[in-house]
């Protein structure tokens, strides 16, 4: 199975719809990822806390392989 996993920023978090907006550092593709309500509130106090957090994800299967400081 290929996967397509990049590192990309989070651009977005509608904590209505849980719904987390990542893009490549360059801008040109943008992935919409559907997360539970812990996840997010764990994703936004990550953030807070952190400034220049990326974060790995599949684009193939929408899984989150993990994160690094930018």
């Amino acid at each position: 199975m290929k996967q397509d996993v990049k590192l990309c920023l989070v651009t977005d978090i509608d904590v209505s719809t849980q719904l987390v907006r990542y893009e490549y550092k360059n801008g040109k593709r943008v992935f919409v990822q559907k997360h539970s309500s812990d996840y997010i509130e764990w994703l936004i106090d990550r953030l807070k806390n952190e400034d220049g957090v990326a974060i790995y994800v599949d684009f193939e299967t929408g899984f989150v392989w993990g994160e690094e400081r930018v």
